[in-house]
């Protein structure tokens, strides 16, 4: 099992005097600093129609990532599919693997966050056909750098993609989602899964137990987990670290989700606090050890435990400190 971090997002609370630029700017310290730290990875997620910054454009701070590190894979967890044309999908997903000279991961989803559709006109019908095309055309685009294909809502003869990705057929397209059908879907269309930021691990160990279902050789399947948490020196200690950061992000999800057709039947938990506390994983450093440990034996050598280290109402001293924490009485342990 690798060691990741993100996911990035570049948000802006409404308080926060920060500028676009600066957490910008500080994404890419991050990811600086998780390189130096010995993680693997870092990894950085999309949505559109937000009021905090939330990170819009996914390939273009990718690129400013690898300009500024040398060795750590670079992931988008996830960029919305519905939203792209798949020939330009999969020419800016090539340019990122040849900034990157190959250390690129293409996650990709349905989204599910109605202003979004509305924004850029898309029927929410056509989620999952329009995902079908962006990993159909992305995966014949990275094999032959070329596109004939006739398919649900885009047709191309003889298309040419440039640049050819380093990685070529190898460069993975993984698939996210939240829901079960989402989950199943991603054996069938994608080279792994991304996914279970707020699943409990009982919850995905049964993500799990889906993909195995649904023919995935658990041995060899990528299965890349977003966990939400934090280092201390105690369990409180950290839990009061994150707090402020993950009501924030939890809070504007639950607004996202209030906004969506896919959760008009979605309850509220009696007590959020405690349900965000069952799906983070924090700690001192040997509480982080344990509760990685069954991780290790879920997945496979292939996939990315990926930590949120950072939160937008951090200052971004405090993230690194975290990182380099993780990096020097974690790892080791987990490894």
């Amino acid at each position: 099992m690798k060691f990741g971090i993100g996911p990035l997002t570049t948000q802006i609370p409404q308080d926060d005097l920060r500028t676009p630029a600066q957490k910008v700017q500080e994404t890419v310290e991050i990811a600086q600093a998780a390189e130096e730290s010995g993680f693997d990875s870092v990894w950085v997620s999309q949505h559109h129609h937000s009021h905090d910054n939330y990170l819009s454009s996914p390939f273009t701070l990718c690129s400013a990532i690898a300009q500024a590190t040398s060795d750590i894979e670079i992931g988008v967890g996830v960029a919305l599919a519905p939203f792209y044309d798949p020939l330009l999908l999969a020419e800016d997903a090539a340019m990122v693997d040849t900034i990157s000279d190959g250390r690129f991961h293409l996650g990709l989803a349905i989204g599910y966050h109605d202003p979004e559709f509305e924004q850029f006109d898309v029927p929410r019908r056509e989620r999952v056909p329009r995902l079908i095309d962006c990993v159909e055309v992305c995966r014949q685009a990275f094999r032959e750098g070329t596109v004939s294909y006739d398919g649900h809502t885009v047709e191309y003869d003889d298309a040419v993609v440039n640049p050819t990705p380093p990685q070529g057929k190898e460069l993975d397209i993984l698939v996210g989602g939240l829901s079960e059908p989402a989950i199943r879907r991603c054996v069938e269309f994608g080279d792994g899964y991304i996914g279970g930021l707020t699943s409990t691990f009982e919850e995905i160990e049964g993500i799990a137990g889906m993909l195995e279902d649904e023919g995935a050789d658990l041995s060899e399947f990528p299965v890349h987990l977003l966990r939400d948490g934090f280092i201390g020196n105690s369990k409180e200690d950290a839990w009061a670290s994150m707090q402020e950061g993950i009501l924030y992000t939890q809070n504007i999800y639950a607004e996202w989700f209030a906004e969506s057709s896919d959760f008009e039947d979605m309850e509220e938990p009696d007590d959020p606090e405690a349900a965000f506390q069952s799906f983070s994983v924090y700690g001192d450093p040997n509480d982080l050890a344990e509760e990685i440990a069954p991780y290790n034996d879920l997945l496979n050598e292939n996939s990315h435990f990926v930590m949120r280290l950072e939160y937008p109402t951090m200052e971004l001293e405090e993230s690194l400190d975290a990182i380099d924490r993780f990096g020097q009485e974690v790892l080791p342990q987990v490894r």
